[in-house]
């Protein structure tokens, strides 16, 4: 009996890390096109705006700006 119950008790254990695994898969990004239509320009100036927010979580919004009429 107590090695039924190990048994029930190693099966249990073995799904539950199979459905984390399958769980914790990651989704492929999706693909963007590229774009020709890239102004340097524009990028420098926003750059200069953004620029005291270098490696800071609000850089990244901050340059999210510099795309958005594309």
């Amino acid at each position: 009996m107590k090695y039924f119950a190990l048994s029930i008790v190693f099966f249990g254990l073995s799904f539950s890390l199979l459905i984390l695994e399958a769980c914790s898969v990651p989704n492929p990004k999706p693909q963007k096109e590229w774009n020709n239509r890239y102004d340097a320009e524009k990028w420098k100036a926003q750059y200069e705006v953004c620029k005291s927010l270098i490696d800071t979580e609000p850089w990244i919004e901050c340059m999210k700006d510099f795309d958005k009429d594309e």
